[in-house]
Formats: C-alpha cells, structure tokens, sequence
C-alpha cells in the first residue's frame, strides 16, 4: 500500500474516528485530496537515511494539521464552500480540534523512536498557526502587519 494510503487508513482505523461520523468522513475525503507538502515528512526521513515508511505517523499527522486549518480558516473567513455551512461553526470547531488530536494521537502512538520530539513539534505548528489565525481575525491594515500574519499563519506548515 502506498504511504499516503497508509497514513490515511491510520487514521481511519483510530478509534475516535470510528466513534465520530464526521471525523470518518473528512478522513475518508483525505483518501483523494492530499494538502499541500504531505511528502515533505517522506523526503525529510529519506534526506537522513531514513525509510519513507517510517514517515507514515507524520504524513498522518501532518494531514490532519492540514485539514484542522483549512476548517477553522474557512470557518473564520466565511468561505461560501466552507464545511461550517453545513455543520454549523461550533461543530466545524470541534472537528477541527478533533483533528489536532488525532493527529497528536498518531504520532504518540507510533513506533518512531523520535516521536515526543515529533509531537512538540507538531504542537508548536498548531500554536504558532492559531497565533497567525488571531493576527488575521484583526484585518491587518499596513503591508508591514499583511507580511507579519502571512509569516505567522502560513510558516508554521511548512
């Protein structure tokens, strides 16, 4: 199985996503809409010898980040095609932060041997992105204060 699909079925195969509808099925909606950079943690394991395979936690990990961010950014930016519209903001909060957990879940639960190194960092995206999000909820209005909460919402991914 390839590793995109592996990380998907990881989370599919989580017991909280079997217990929540929405979180199966926006997982599910991964199998065939990959976010942007999920090879990056393949090519970072290959880059210091590592095998790609045992990049499958972070790839998961990093998906789920992804997803979160794409829900609480259309939520906050009234995205017309955002998910909030049909599941209502408080719903579409918590799905993202299910998501968060989820992806946190993954890496503490593997087998990497960095994995608590892999989880602060994982964090740190998550709290450094939510920093962004509450720079942009404030409708910078200089080019200065644009570049500032581009660089605090956008770095922290990639």
């Amino acid at each position: 199985m390839e590793i995109y699909a592996r990380a998907i079925q990881i989370l599919l195969d989580h017991a909280q996503t079997q217990a929540g509808p929405e979180l199966q099925t926006i997982c599910e909606r991964a199998r065939t809409h990959r976010p942007i950079a999920w090879d990056f943690s393949i090519l970072g394991a290959e880059s210091v010898g590592g095998k790609a395979e045992a990049a499958v936690p972070a790839v998961g990990a990093l998906t789920c980040a992804h997803m979160a961010l794409i829900l609480i950014d259309d939520l906050l930016d009234e995205d017309p095609r955002g998910l909030h519209n049909q599941l209502g903001s408080g719903r579409t909060t918590n799905l993202a932060s299910a998501l968060f957990g989820l992806g946190l879940a993954v890496v503490l639960q593997s087998n990497i041997p960095q994995r608590q190194r892999s989880a602060a960092a994982l964090s740190e995206l998550i709290l450094r992105t939510a920093y962004g999000q509450d720079l942009d909820v404030q409708n910078p209005r200089t080019e200065e204060a644009y570049w500032a909460v581009t660089k605090a919402k956008s770095s922290p991914y990639f």
